[in-house]
């Protein structure tokens, strides 16, 4: 079952094979310093994640991800040693880089259908923490209404007219 596209940031996906090209002594073009610039959109920053060729859910939180601020004079090379710290924290494992527009999170929390709460695909938990405690909500995909897939997760105006709507386009 895929994420809604208007769930997820605008991202560049490159492939363990092609990830370490971007890193020095290689040079970034134009063209790919100006697609940077784009998917960082009015925020200017960008997050370099890993994408662990056969990383499985318990790995989640072992590798590195770094934030670039692409408005800095020297933000390309920033952008290359962000790459390669991510790629550094695999190991030897092979690594690709999710590069993604970065947005300030103005709360933690988790969404997801573990063993821990339903064998079955149909029971989901989402849990957010606020300083001292933890709220969670469980949907039954069977009884609920089924989520809005071109509905942006947080539909608060405040943050809509701050700039911080999420856009289905793709880099």
């Amino acid at each position: 079952m895929p994420i809604p596209r208007a769930w997820t940031l605008p991202f560049i996906l490159v492939s363990a094979h092609r990830a370490r090209d971007l890193l020095p002594p290689a040079t970034i073009d134009a063209v790919f310093a100006d697609q940077l610039q784009s998917l960082a959109g009015e925020g200017q920053q960008i997050i370099v994640r890993s994408s662990v060729v056969g990383e499985t859910i318990w790995d989640r939180g072992t590798y590195m991800s770094v934030v670039v601020n692409l408005t800095a004079k020297d933000w390309i090379e920033r952008f290359q040693a962000a790459c390669a710290l991510v790629i550094e924290s695999a190991d030897s494992r092979a690594c690709g880089l999710v590069l993604q527009r970065f947005l300030e999170p103005k709360q933690r929390g988790e969404f997801g259908n573990l063993a821990r709460i339903s064998r079955t695909r149909d029971q989901w938990e989402i849990t957010t923490h606020e300083q001292d405690r933890a709220t969670s909500l469980r949907l039954n995909v069977q009884r609920d209404a089924a989520a809005i897939a071109n509905a942006p997760l947080w539909p608060d105006r405040a943050c809509l007219s701050n700039g911080c709507s999420v856009r289905s386009e793709h880099g």
